[in-house]
């Protein structure tokens, strides 16, 4: 027992004892060493039974460490695993994360394709570095990708529709409907040309937003064409008034001017004609004939 032979040790030391401290250190030492591969072995065992564990319950097809060369080729050092060749060619990122001592952010796909690699350093018992192997098949992976990625993409279709549902019926109610109120009385007015379609514009419970701000406009642009039509009805009902006063005052005019015939009675030898157009309506000359 190691921790037996360290006590012995203390207490020949303590004593002065070099005899009993002397045959007791080659004891401690080898006793050391076989703790020490001990526990390497223990370490490691329990590392594999870990992986297994790992192994059944995210279905991974390989959990492994790897040591490199100078960790495991030592005579101080238990090789407890099998010898593999990793070339930097075909495992660039192995040989970055041994060299880095960074776990890879990305999964290295083995040259046959088969299987996705992910290493993550870990500090062993010695100085050099080893790199915990997860592997998992390809297939497996890109079934596992695909099984994630559907219920995904149906969740984020199903949000998508009935968010565009939910716009559609928000864009029909606030701006499909009001406009088609709207594009109504503003129709009626077209045929009946009622200056109370723009009461009835206002009348509306309009958004407040541009379709609001368009039937304000429009009420007010029917307002400004009906007292447009009006100042236009009250111009042509004073035109035909000065009209009628003009035609009044040519007809009086024309009644005051003497008529050619009959000629005069009895006489001969000349004839007599007179003819008189105002520049206007009315004029102000006049003419008469006697004998």
């Amino acid at each position: 027992d190691y921790n037996a032979l360290v006590i012995q040790y203390n207490e020949a030391e303590a004593a002065g004892d070099t005899a009993t401290t002397a045959a007791l250190l080659p004891q401690m030492e080898d006793a050391g060493a076989l703790t020490e591969r001990m526990g390497i072995a223990s370490y490691y065992y329990a590392l594999l039974n870990m992986m297994s564990r790992l192994k059944a319950a995210y279905e991974i097809s390989d959990f492994v460490i790897i040591a490199g060369e100078e960790s495991s080729g030592g005579s101080d050092v238990p090789f407890l695993g099998d010898a593999l060749e990793r070339s930097e060619a075909d495992y660039p990122a192995l040989w970055r994360a041994y060299d880095e001592q960074k776990a890879a952010n990305e999964l290295e796909l083995s040259p046959d394709g088969s299987r996705y690699l992910m290493y993550v350093p870990v500090s062993s018992v010695f100085a050099d570095t080893w790199l915990v192997v997860v592997s998992i098949p390809s297939a497996a992976l890109d079934s596992a990708v695909m099984a994630q990625m559907v219920p995904t993409l149906s969740v984020t279709v199903a949000v998508y529709i009935v968010c565009l549902a939910a716009l559609l019926v928000l864009f029909r109610s606030q701006l499909v409907r009001p406009l088609i109120a709207l594009s109504g009385l503003v129709s009626g007015y077209a045929h009946t040309h009622e200056a109370s379609c723009a009461d009835e514009i206002r009348s509306h419970a309009w958004p407040r937003d541009e379709v609001g701000i368009l039937a304000d406009r429009t009420a007010a642009m029917i307002d400004e064409t009906d007292a447009h039509t009006q100042r236009l009805a009250a111009l042509t009902a004073e035109r035909e008034r000065v009209r009628s006063e003009l035609a009044v005052a040519t007809r009086i005019q024309a009644s005051a001017l003497p008529e050619v015939t009959p000629a005069f009675t009895g006489e001969g030898g000349f004839a007599l004609s007179a003819s008189m157009e105002p520049a206007k309506e009315v004029g102000g000359d006049f003419y008469d004939f006697f004998m």
